[in-house]
């Protein structure tokens, strides 16, 4: 997983996931891939994360990914707060305690949340501008170079 998201992302971008929640994951992932983002694990940690948030990320709904949340989020982009988006096929809290494929082939592990998002991903293909990688493990947005 660090490895396929440091080919996405830069050192130093900033980056969200989506949708976000308690993101434990996050924790872990943006030292190692030496990225920043807006998600953070644990409450209290999130409760003050949120207070240096952006209006485009407040905007957006704790667990929820639609069309209106996908929507700040390029704005988000557009306006330079953040350099890329991550839409994880994986829970960003439960997933740092049990890898969900462990059991399963890689190809077929996150087959409900890539159906989940496939509305979201044509929605991205519609918004000229943008960059979208879609991997085994999640979608990358960014803009354009």
């Amino acid at each position: 997983l660090i490895s396929l998201l440091k080919a996405y992302i830069h050192p130093r971008d900033v980056v969200i996931f989506l949708p976000w929640g308690n993101d434990f994951f996050a924790n872990y992932l943006a030292p190692r891939a030496a990225f920043r983002t807006y998600n953070i694990g644990g409450d209290k940690n999130l409760i003050i994360a949120q207070q240096h948030w952006p209006d485009e990320m407040l905007a957006i709904k704790e667990g929820v990914i639609d069309q209106n949340s996908i929507l700040s989020a390029v704005e988000l982009l557009k306006k330079g707060r953040v350099d890329v988006i991550i839409l994880p096929y994986f829970d960003m809290l439960w997933s740092a305690h049990y890898w969900p494929c462990m059991d399963k082939p890689l190809d077929s592990c996150f087959q409900q949340q890539k159906e989940k998002f496939r509305p979201i991903l044509e929605q991205l293909y519609s918004i000229q501008g943008l960059n979208i990688q879609v991997t085994p493990l999640f979608i990358s947005c960014k803009k354009h170079a």
